[in-house]
């Protein structure tokens, strides 16, 4: 008998086979989803924009404590047109990533 998990998130993991989600494709449907992403260690944070705001055009914000530290991106975040400019942000900023 086959005992395969029910449950998406199980499903993923498992050696014989099935859909694996990339990274990207998690931050987007989180995005999509949630409105917000936010890195393990919490230095890295990515908000849907809401209403009118400074940067009419922006969809997002992203927010890089370190960068923001070091005045490479304003303090209120870095306006970001679209999904794809999310990701490249969250791929861009991840400065503490140790394997």
């Amino acid at each position: 008998m086959d005992e395969r998990p029910t449950d998406v998130l199980s499903r993923h993991t498992q050696p014989w086979g099935g859909v694996v989600v990339s990274d990207d494709d998690l931050l987007v449907a989180t995005l999509m989803t949630f409105g917000v992403y936010a890195s393990d260690d919490g230095q890295l944070t990515i908000l849907r924009a809401l209403g009118e705001a400074e940067h009419s055009t922006a969809r997002f914000t992203g927010y890089c404590d370190a960068c923001a530290r070091a005045r490479l991106i304003p303090p209120t975040g870095q306006a970001l047109s679209d999904v794809r400019a999310a990701v490249q942000f969250a791929a861009v900023h991840h400065h503490a990533d140790v394997d």
